[in-house]
């Protein structure tokens, strides 16, 4: 990601930002306000203290040009506010070494040598060959996996309405609703929501459960996240083409779970009431004290884990994104700390990519829960 590396000077600071800004970033640099600055993706990050607000920033060079991006509402990849100005001083005065990123529009892998190798060899096999050979290693491959089904139009978010009907029919238990929705349509996305559902309709033999659990069966077989596994099971089981879980089913809220899981890592974690599956955070009361609160038969505890499978989820997303340019924002975006926040403010500017990140994060939260 990175490129060759590059001396900056208080010079070349000032000369890419205008006089406001650069005196700005000056003033707060004299202040103090620049904490926590550290090295990242070829540039800087830092949080930069100004009044009563903290911003988070990176600075770096971007196609040999000096480049910022900050919480701020002033902030844009392309002019300088005071507080990345403010880093990038910072950033001089320590010393720092600067490694260029790609500049925005270049596309490398059309100038990839290794690329053009391996389209000539390509170009050689026919078709049942090739076919073959994609298959195979799109098992073996996920990112591959990803492109082949985006390409073919097999991999796709369901729009906002679809969403909320899907929701919809899955808390009303509506087994009929939820396969006229699925049926012809993109599973891939959705398998964790609408897996426990879509068993239940099976059991219940609503037409055509059943060959919408083979469909999420092959999914999930494909797909192999955490928790995939597990709803295989399940959908065979009520299929009848496998041992029923030994297990005393319990309605646990899969969503709930994961916030007990992956919240804050002081504030996170609970408790599952064993008696009726509902999830408790550890800092609410119930108001409801009574003599068995302790009682290791009644009360199952969660312990918080933190946000490392967070921050994993977003890397993998991001090598989702077919536009290099927008993939190569996000990774500047997730280096250093604050990163998630950064990383939602970027993803905002395209509505689309944001909502299938938000389903992308649910169906791995909810898998972890499950497994």
């Amino acid at each position: 990601m990175t490129g060759m590396a590059l001396s900056i000077a208080t010079d070349t600071v000032r000369a890419a930002a205008s006089a406001q800004a650069y005196c700005g970033g000056e003033k707060l640099l004299t202040a103090g306000a620049v904490r926590n600055l550290e090295p990242g993706f070829g540039g800087a990050n830092a949080d930069v203290v100004d009044g009563t607000r903290t911003w988070q920033v990176w600075v770096g060079v971007v196609g040999r040009v000096l480049t910022g991006e900050c919480d701020c509402p002033d902030s844009r990849a392309t002019v300088l506010c005071p507080h990345t100005v403010a880093a990038a001083l910072a950033a001089v005065r320590a010393g720092f070494t600067w490694n260029t990123l790609p500049e925005s529009g270049t596309d490398r892998r059309t100038v990839d040598p290794t690329e053009r190798r391996f389209r000539m060899l390509a170009g050689t096999l026919d078709t049942a060959e090739l076919v073959a050979m994609i298959a195979r290693h799109a098992v073996r491959d996920r990112m591959l996996a990803v492109d082949l089904e985006v390409v073919t139009g097999c991999l796709g978010t369901p729009g906002a309405e679809n969403l909320r009907r899907l929701r919809a029919a899955r808390h009303a238990c509506d087994g009929a609703a939820l396969v006229a929705l699925l049926s012809g349509q993109p599973v891939a996305e959705v398998l964790q929501q609408v897996g426990d559902a879509v068993g239940d309709a099976v059991t219940a033999r609503v037409p055509g459960a059943a060959d919408l659990a083979e469909r999420c069966i092959a999914a999930l077989g494909g797909r192999d996240w955490a928790g995939d596994a597990e709803l295989a099971r399940q959908l065979a089981a009520a299929l009848g083409r496998g041992p029923v879980p030994p297990l005393r089913p319990l309605p646990v809220d899969l969503e709930e779970l994961s916030g007990l899981l992956e919240g804050d890592p002081v504030l996170g974690g609970g408790r599952i009431d064993l008696t009726t599956g509902d999830c408790w955070p550890q800092l609410v009361d119930s108001g409801e004290q009574t003599e068995d609160d302790e009682d290791p038969d009644r009360w199952l505890p969660v312990w918080c884990e933190g946000s490392r499978d967070g921050y994993r989820d977003v890397e993998l997303f991001i090598a989702t994104i077919g536009d290099a340019d927008f993939a190569d924002r996000l990774e500047i975006a997730i280096s250093g700390r604050g990163a998630f926040r950064r990383f939602k403010d970027v993803l905002a500017r395209r509505e689309d990519e944001l909502r299938r990140f938000h389903l992308f994060a649910e169906e791995r939260q909810r898998g972890r829960a499950r497994a």
